[in-house]
């Protein structure tokens, strides 16, 4: 959730001071997604690289196209979750609070460390709700061709809800103080 910079800006009262000037909010939001975006791209190109050559992961070549596209759309899906909670912060020890909370549940139940398959079924309803879930499924398909559990116009489809629908929360809830 890469919304930690937006809020110092906005505790720091920077924020405010664009607030003066002709950049919408969109804008901004858009900028500092786009630079982050970049960033993971980068990011994600080094640990495949290093997957590769040291842990030699045999991955699908032809697929990394399609991976980059997935890795836009999951990270700027977690992106918009970030700048709707930070929307809720007051400052930066508090977002890290908020965001701890949404990112721990996460990991445990969306499939990242531990197979879906051994969860029991009460827990299938909260884990299918997880954004995580998706991008998780979508990489592995992807990068090792792992099995399914979804679709991937599905794993897509919920990516691009989360993505659509937490920016458009996060514009609607963000202040400038």
């Amino acid at each position: 959730f890469g919304a930690i910079q937006m809020v110092s800006l906005r505790e720091r009262r920077v924020v405010r001071r664009l607030s003066a000037t002709p950049l919408s909010v969109w804008k901004l939001v858009g900028a500092d997604m786009a630079f982050k975006v970049v960033v993971l791209l980068v990011s994600t190109a080094i640990l495949i690289v290093t997957a590769v050559l040291v842990a030699q992961v045999k991955i699908k070549v032809e697929n990394l196209p399609s991976l980059a596209a997935i890795v836009v759309l999951g990270g700027s899906a977690f992106l918009a979750i970030g700048f709707f909670l930070g929307a809720f912060a007051k400052t930066e020890q508090g977002f890290f609070a908020i965001a701890q909370i949404v990112t721990f549940p996460m990991l445990f139940l969306s499939g990242v460390f531990f197979p879906l398959d051994g969860m029991p079924d009460w827990i299938r309803p909260l884990i299918t709700a997880l954004p995580l879930t998706y991008l998780t499924d979508a990489v592995r398909q992807l990068m090792v061709g792992g099995a399914p559990i979804n679709a991937m116009s599905i794993n897509v489809a919920v990516l691009a809800v989360f993505l659509i629908g937490f920016l458009g929360l996060a514009g609607r809830f963000f202040k400038y103080e």
